[in-house]
């Protein structure tokens, strides 16, 4: 079984990428630049959900932070509504930020049985297997309830923010 093509969006330093993978694969590039993050969102999806392991779950820091940046910005164009109560739970739930990573896989024959479960579309005679990974807020209603609170509670700006 073999990664054909990976789409990775918000994860650490990588804001979107979206790349189909050949036989053999390099990752080249400077320090800092992604190659571990790359290879730790790979690894994502395939992670189980195991009690006493959380490295399924991840955490603010984990967002891109131009997701996060994005996010913020949100809260303060609209600070008004928010307070007002204007600003309903579905349109704030499209405002926090997630991770996606999607692993799109070829496996041989042999291997077809395993993987049956995570097949996404056929096309004739061609099946498509992919396995995506989603991190995102659930508890939506309690977190708009927690904005409501600090930007009660605090002379919000810009400048607290960043």
């Amino acid at each position: 079984m073999r990664i054909t093509h990976v789409k990775i969006e918000n994860y650490r330093n990588i804001k979107s990428v979206d790349v189909d993978l050949g036989n053999t694969v390099v990752i080249a590039g400077e320090n800092n630049s992604g190659k571990s993050n790359f290879l730790r969102a790979i690894t994502l999806p395939f992670l189980a959900e195991e009690g006493g392991y959380s490295g399924k779950t991840l955490t603010w820091t984990d967002i891109n932070a131009g997701a996060r940046d994005a996010y913020y910005s949100f809260l303060l164009a609209n600070k008004e509504s928010i307070l007002s109560g204007k600003l309903g739970v579905d349109e704030f739930s499209k405002s926090l930020p997630s991770v996606c990573v999607e692993v799109q896989i070829l496996p041989e024959a042999k291997e077809k049985y395993y993987v049956k479960d995570i097949s996404s579309s056929i096309s004739g005679t061609d099946i498509e297997y992919r396995i995506r990974y989603e991190f995102k807020p659930k508890k939506v209603l309690e977190i708009l309830t927690l904005v409501k609170d600090v930007l009660t509670s605090e002379n919000i700006d810009e400048n607290s923010i960043n």
